[in-house]
């Protein structure tokens, strides 16, 4: 049996059950909205991991907090990442933490870590 059928097979009226499964899913989008907000403040770049993965992990995480109704400022999520940065781009941190926040965007950033990859 499926998990939102368990939750409300005690139900006999449609709003009731209308309701129960309203409820079921309010819960785990909150519940994902968690996770995903604990994976974007905890997480960490490192340099054993391909920095284009970890690039769109965060950039994924980012557009299905979207998708569930809970957005950030752009530039927030680009400090973030930038302040992710492993040692090894310290001065592209510096470069891009002086940068005006209003021009600073997620897209930006990531554009600037994967230029300064290359070269």
């Amino acid at each position: 049996m499926t998990e939102p059928l368990k939750y409300v097979k005690r139900y006999l009226l449609a709003l009731e059950i209308w309701e129960a499964l309203e409820d079921y899913y309010k819960r785990r989008s909150q519940h994902t909205i968690a996770e995903l907000l604990g994976d974007i403040f905890r997480m960490t770049f490192v340099d054993i991991v391909p920095m284009e993965q970890q690039l769109s992990d965060m950039h994924k995480k980012v557009h299905r907090l979207k998708d569930l109704g809970y957005t950030f400022k752009d530039s927030l999520i680009a400090t973030v990442m930038i302040i992710l940065l492993p040692k090894l781009y310290a001065s592209l941190r510096q470069y891009l933490l002086m940068k005006d926040k209003n021009t600073l965007t997620m897209d930006c950033v990531i554009r600037q870590i994967l230029m300064d990859k290359k070269v």
